[in-house]
């Protein structure tokens, strides 16, 4: 998954004051929703344990298929107002789901705005985040927060730079203490807020150099996957927020059977074996270093 989004993505920068890959439970990772299912997958993969996040509900329910993929990823469902009343209910098992994560030390990564409207402005936080930590803490789990802020330099489209922000590890005695549960969740959403703003706002500037020679060569070995599927997908999911998460899913899917075609192709034109393993090699490199060659190495 590191190697797909290292296509998909010229540059991903990781940045802050904690580092991602030595995180340890019980932990709930609160990060923005700016580009759908791509932001728990970009932040999970930099996490070398196991981590739990939580996706829109309707998508568990469109196909028996969906529910059984989504569970092997540790997707959790959370259903919202905008899907029907009907599901509402279900968020309680969502919210006890997330908190025996937490008593068992886990870590889950949680999109406090609970909505993703494809835009760098932070949207208004929603409660059931708060609601998942103060009840954990009501408990006695000594649950930590992690803030994070995501900020893409572009919402749309391969070939963009994806900066993960991560704040400092917070635990409950950082919040302002209140009685009243609607007064420890408006803490808690307060606090987070200006966390997350200060992140994204302190977000480093990412120069590029341009190297028309190779990126032309890559667009040129990867035109007859990528534009195709780009445009079918562009129009399957217009006025939606999820032409990057499926255009990734299908990029995942469709890349290994794109280069065995290029492979197949090359030894029916009786190329040597040697050179067309050689030549389709080539294909993935080429992305790997105009990343390079566009915005240097990661720091």
């Amino acid at each position: 998954m590191q190697f797909c989004l290292s296509i998909f993505f010229s540059d991903i920068r990781i940045s802050g004051k904690t580092v991602l890959r030595k995180l340890k439970g019980p932990l709930m990772i609160v990060a923005n929703h700016p580009d759908s299912f791509l932001d728990g997958i970009s932040i999970a993969t930099q996490c070398d344990s196991p981590a739990y996040f939580l996706a829109r509900g309707d998508v568990f329910r469109k196909r028996p298929f969906y529910k059984q993929l989504l569970s092997s990823l540790h997707v959790i469902p959370v259903h919202r107002l905008s899907e029907g009343k009907d599901h509402l209910h279900e968020n309680e098992e969502t919210f006890n789901a997330c908190k025996a994560i937490l008593r068992n030390n886990g870590i889950v990564i949680i999109f406090i705005e609970g909505i993703c409207v494809l835009s760098h402005e932070l949207q208004p936080f929603k409660k059931g985040t708060a609601r998942i930590v103060q009840g954990s803490w009501d408990e006695g789990v000594p649950t930590k927060v992690l803030p994070v802020g995501l900020y893409y330099e572009t919402l749309h489209g391969v070939g963009k730079s994806l900066q993960i922000i991560t704040g400092p590890i917070l635990s409950r005695e950082d919040f302002r203490a209140e009685t009243l549960l609607p007064r420890q969740l408006k803490a808690f959403n307060d606090l987070m807020y200006a966390q997350i703003d200060q992140l994204i706002n302190s977000r480093e500037e990412v120069s590029t150099h341009h190297h028309p020679l190779l990126l032309n060569i890559t667009r040129l070995l990867h035109a007859p996957l990528y534009y195709p599927i780009s445009s079918f997908i562009n129009k399957k999911t217009r006025g939606t927020v999820f032409y990057d998460s499926v255009l990734f899913g299908a990029l995942v899917l469709l890349y290994p059977i794109y280069l065995l075609i290029v492979l197949i192709m090359l030894l029916w034109l009786h190329l040597p074996l040697l050179w067309s393993v050689v030549i389709v090699g080539v294909f993935p490199l080429t992305a790997y270093f105009s990343r390079k060659a566009v915005y240097g190495s990661k720091p």
